[in-house]
């Protein structure tokens, strides 16, 4: 199905403009190399070095000055026609209760959706951006199938999004294998106002998602039963003369919809705050993320995920991911971070950036700490976290004409780890090294 929706995209490309009053191309490659040491927190696991390559083209097709269709083509450094694929379960189409291959092609469709205006409103369709508001806190932005309407008001405009998380139909029970039960989807509401106070923006939103464990071939969590999830965000931005600000406050209730699970229910909050001022040619900045920890009644720990959209240090940030204690969500999380950074032009196209962070976990320093069904909890330590840490970055890039920028860095991190939880013998430092060239065009 993936090469199909690609011949038809590719033929839109070549024969777009017959069609579309405008069409724009636009685009980015990238090559990137990477040396590690000390990732694994193993004494025995080895440095390892790799590099990665990307091309992406974003074709746009403007009928008129109301419609227009918008599509990403990716290419990854994968051998073409290599057998890189995975059997998984099916849970779709005709294959459902067996196995199928699911390829992992170097060529794909990662956004395809159209937009209309009609009036003050627009309504947008299809696979397109999601899981992302204000400032990237909290945020992993992925590729979703979305319908999102967006409303101008004198208030500022407001945001309504439907989006279908995971198809999750089991259509086992029907005669018609093409048939779908739409209700079993995961699926998550969004309600957001984006309005603006003298030189601040303010970014309101609130979210309830449903989950669905009753399809046939839900992932083993789901067997506890459905669940519910509510989020309210408020996000900041704005500027004043050379000084700006971006920050952002998340809070998420999880409750278990099942009879007696009750005590798996569980709610979690995080801050985020970064401000920076320009001198010159040079920037000052400062970055503090907060991420709550909490236990529910079951003694499962959990910690505000930071997200992968905010980075904050190069090391002890999405790659790491210390103190995530829930596959679930992406990037480090319950941790307390300080981080500044000043951005400086050397010379010419030679911009220098050194960063310096220290990492405080939010967890409680006893691991073995529980106290399970009473009216307090504590917080133990998940198996991946650490107890103090910090780091050392030295950013730089050189643009070597308009399209084209080389940058290239080296960062140093030092961990403390729990007692009791990590390896004894496990290393204490862990060394960062890259480099990577990127072409916009």
């Amino acid at each position: 199905m993936k090469k199909i929706i690609l011949i038809a995209l590719v033929s839109v490309l070549c024969f777009g403009t017959a069609y579309a009053s405008k069409f724009e191309v636009t685009g980015n490659a990238l090559m990137k190399g990477e040396y590690r040491s000390g990732y694994e927190l193993d004494p025995d696991a080895n440095s390892k070095s790799f590099y990665d390559f990307d091309f992406n083209i974003f074709p746009k097709f403007v009928v008129d000055e109301n419609n227009f269709a918008f599509a990403k083509i990716a290419m990854k450094d994968i051998k073409p026609g290599a057998d890189r694929s995975t059997t998984v379960a099916a849970t779709t189409g005709d294959n459902v209760g067996g196995n199928v291959n699911e390829e992992d092609e170097n060529i794909s469709v990662e956004r395809a959706y159209f937009q209309t205006k009609i009036g003050p409103a627009s309504l947008t369709f299809g696979l397109m951006d999601g899981r992302a508001w204000g400032t990237g806190f909290g945020d992993s932005t992925a590729g979703v199938w979305r319908v999102k309407a967006v409303v101008t008001t004198p208030i500022g405009a407001v945001v309504a999004v439907h989006e279908k998380s995971n198809e999750n139909s089991d259509v086992t029970a029907n005669a018609d294998k093409n048939s779908s039960l739409n209700g079993d989807d995961n699926d998550i509401y969004y309600l957001g106002l984006i309005t603006k106070a003298g030189p601040l923006y303010i970014k309101p939103l609130f979210v309830r998602a449903n989950y669905n464990s009753t399809y046939a071939y839900a992932p083993a969590w789901t067997n506890l039963g459905d669940m519910e999830k509510t989020a309210y965000i408020l996000a900041l931005n704005g500027s004043f003369g050379d000084i700006s600000i971006e920050a952002e406050f998340g809070y998420q209730d999880i409750e278990w919809q099942t009879p007696n699970r009750d005590t798996l229910d569980y709610d979690v909050y995080g801050a985020y705050l970064h401000a920076s001022m320009k001198m010159g040619e040079s920037t000052a900045g400062f970055m503090f993320l907060y991420g709550g920890t909490t236990m529910n009644k079951a003694g499962s720990t959990y910690g505000y995920a930071f997200g992968d959209d905010v980075c904050f240090l190069n090391i002890l940030d999405d790659d790491m991911e210390v103190g995530r204690t829930d596959s679930t969500y992406a990037g480090a999380g319950g941790l307390t971070i300080y981080a500044a950074y000043f951005s400086m032009q050397v010379m010419d196209g030679l911009t220098i950036t050194p960063k310096v962070g220290y990492v405080l976990s939010n967890y409680a320093d006893d691991a073995s700490t529980q106290d399970v069904g009473a009216t307090e909890y504590s917080k133990t330590h998940p198996a991946d976290s650490v107890d103090t840490a910090w780091e050392i970055d030295i950013d730089c890039a050189y643009k070597i004409n308009d399209a084209v920028t080389y940058t290239f860095g080296a960062s140093y991190a030092s961990l403390d780890m729990i007692d009791g939880i990590a390896d004894a013998d496990a290393p204490d430092d862990i060394i960062l090294l890259q480099h990577q060239i990127k072409i916009v065009f």
